[in-house]
């Protein structure tokens, strides 16, 4: 029996642990691509013996898996534009905004930032709330620019029938202000 591939078993192994661990413990399913890559290498090493396209083939795929992998997280993981959301002066208590498509109007986009200027009611309706779902920062501050002090009270997710998604119509924001603004 002939000898294994040397540099396509090592790049395999290599693949099918290192970056397979780290993106395991990262929690997302990506690992799988590195492991599966790095296992076909592994089995390619033992196949290949020496022939070329089939090396290069290995190799290929496995840096194709530790980039394509690591890539798709870091576009994930981008930050988006921060969030102001704008009070009326002076208001106190629960505050939201929904998602809804037809009736609500879409954020004012100004500079970086997405604004979104709560009525005296305290409910906006907006037809664009995928800033929320996107790496940010949030602010709250009146009218005047005065920083306002939010508690969280979570994400409703909208609902189609018996089921419930942040994609559906209806999805609301929501937060509770005990400070007034000035």
């Amino acid at each position: 029996m002939k000898k294994p591939d040397s540099l396509l078993l090592t790049i395999g192994i290599f693949t099918a642990s290192l970056p397979t661990l780290h993106l395991f413990h990262s929690v997302t399913y990506l690992f799988i691509a590195t492991l599966g890559a790095g296992l076909i290498a592994i089995a390619l090493s033992f196949l290949a013996r020496g022939r070329r396209p089939s090396r290069f083939a290995g190799i290929a795929l496995c840096g194709a898996a530790i980039i394509g992998s690591y890539s798709l997280i870091t576009y994930g993981n981008r930050s988006g534009k921060p969030i102001r959301v704008v009070l009326p002066k002076g208001f106190t208590g629960e505050f939201s905004i929904v998602r809804d498509s037809e009736a609500g109007a879409p954020p004012n986009e100004v500079g970086d930032a997405w604004i979104y200027r709560i009525p005296p009611s305290g409910v906006l309706k907006t037809s664009n709330d995928r800033p929320f779902f996107i790496w940010h920062s949030i602010t709250f501050e009146n009218t005047e620019g005065t920083p306002v002090s939010v508690e969280s009270l979570g994400t409703t997710a909208g609902n189609r029938g018996s089921k419930a998604s942040t994609d559906y119509e209806g999805t609301t924001h929501n937060w509770r202000t005990e400070t007034r603004g000035r």
